[in-house]
């Protein structure tokens, strides 16, 4: 059992939301996840940019 950050009443650690005030206590694992792959694409799609920026031949 571990303290609600906004109530400071127990709650169960694997808890996602406090049962007696409603406050959100950690992100679920889905969220974590899409978060996670819109970082991967973040960075594809700059290295991408960057690559063709570099590339890019003026004449």
């Amino acid at each position: 059992m571990v303290p609600c950050k906004v109530c400071k009443k127990e709650v169960a650690k694997s808890a996602i939301t406090c049962p007696h005030c409603g406050a959100k206590l950690k992100m679920h694992p889905a969220g974590k996840f899409f978060i996670g792959c819109l970082g991967i694409i973040g960075i594809t799609i700059c290295a991408l940019l960057f690559y063709l920026y570099v590339s890019y031949d003026v004449k």
